[in-house]
């Protein structure tokens, strides 16, 4: 069982690891400045000069749970294959 969570594991990170590199050697992450300036287009200098209110929206929070809910498993193996090796 120990051995199954553990290729799990490392399947799941050679993956991760696998999606990143191809996305930094297809350059995905280029134009992310451009990108950051979109929401902005409409707004009026006085909009520009106002800093935004920080809330936290549903869609945020979901996201955090969904970021819990991922991490959990997978912090629950380690501790499963260091404490019973």
């Amino acid at each position: 069982m120990m051995q199954m969570l553990l290729i799990y594991l490392l399947v799941g990170g050679v993956f991760a690891v696998s999606v990143l590199v191809w996305a930094l050697s297809s350059r995905q992450f280029d134009e992310q400045d451009r990108a950051r300036f979109l929401p902005l287009r409409d707004l009026c200098p006085q909009e520009l000069a106002e800093p935004p209110e920080r809330k936290i929206t549903p869609s945020v929070a979901m996201i955090f749970v969904i970021l819990v809910c991922g991490l959990t498993p997978v912090v629950t193996m380690l501790i499963m294959l260091t404490v019973n090796g």
